[in-house]
């Protein structure tokens, strides 16, 4: 067919097939001339969108899904997208449309507001140093990480973070399984530092972390914790027998990750611990 006879729906399909190529360029070109021939078209204007995710666009994103939404009230897709690219760029008002359209109560004030969706899996920083790690979902698109990362994945104890509405894998939750989500953005920075504790010995490891925990500070076994598991069973199930190969832990070595504002603060209730002996303390985060 010659470009110039080609039909809305002809680009938005050539725009498609970019897109699963990855050809973003290619793709928002197509999309945007389907765009241009049928403006009251919601599709296109959702497919752009959606590339514009893909590229973290996220200005480009909000604009197009909130026309989709407008010309297709009922495509949950786009209502989805909408909320999502409007937190991310703090436009509440348009947040505010997509919560009630995905069917919440939101409140008069104004946001961000805080829901309390319960504690789910969020996969930190996906493209560069993936780390799955739980957290607490304040609304639909945004989690408070409740784990101490580890310092490799760049995040922290209490970093705010903007995650996809779609699950890439599942975890159990108790009996329950329950979805991972992939976060899209780092929202809010922690005020918390990340602290390794490296111990000697092995004795009543988990008395410390019960006395941090006394004096608020959030500590965890990260040799306990950590569970080192192939791509395949981190975007999927995790089950116990592989035939594929799994990465090492780094080292067989006691190792706690504490969330804390000051050293002093950790150096304070160490002291105070009579059950071991720590080998080294430093920040790494």
């Amino acid at each position: 067919m010659h470009m110039d006879s080609m039909t809305a729906k002809a680009w938005n399909s050539r725009g498609q097939d970019a897109l699963d190529q990855n050809d973003y360029a290619e793709a928002i070109e197509c999309f945007g001339k389907a765009i241009e021939m049928e403006p009251e078209w919601s599709v296109p204007h959702y497919n752009l969108g959606l590339t514009h995710k893909f590229c973290k666009n996220w200005e480009e994103c909000r604009e197009h899904n909130q026309k989709a939404h407008q010309l297709d009230p009922e495509d949950e897709a786009a209502i989805w997208n909408l909320a999502i690219s409007s937190v991310a760029v703090g436009d509440w008002e348009s947040a505010r449309t997509a919560f009630a359209g995905i069917g919440l109560e939101v409140p008069d004030e104004p946001g961000p507001w805080t829901f309390n969706f319960g504690i789910t899996p969020i996969r930190v920083n996906p493209e560069e140093h993936p780390e799955v790690v739980w957290a607490r979902r304040l609304d639909p698109v945004r989690a408070s990480l409740v784990n101490v990362p580890l310092p490799d994945c760049g995040r922290r104890y209490g970093d705010i973070v903007l995650h996809d509405g779609a699950p890439n894998g599942y975890r159990l939750l108790g009996d329950r399984e329950v979805p991972v989500f992939d976060e899209l953005k780092l929202l809010e920075v922690s005020p918390l530092h990340t602290f390794e504790v490296i111990l000697e010995s092995t004795e009543s490891v988990e008395s410390l972390v019960a006395l941090m925990e006394e004096h608020e500070l959030q500590a965890e076994n990260w040799s306990k914790s950590v569970r080192f598991l192939c791509r395949a069973c981190s975007e999927g199930r995790p089950h116990e027998s592989h035939d594929h190969d799994l990465e090492e832990p780094p080292d067989d070595l006691i190792r706690l990750g504490v969330a804390a504002t000051d050293q002093a603060l950790i150096e304070e209730v160490v002291g105070r611990w009579k059950a071991g002996s720590v080998k080294r303390l430093e920040r790494v985060l």
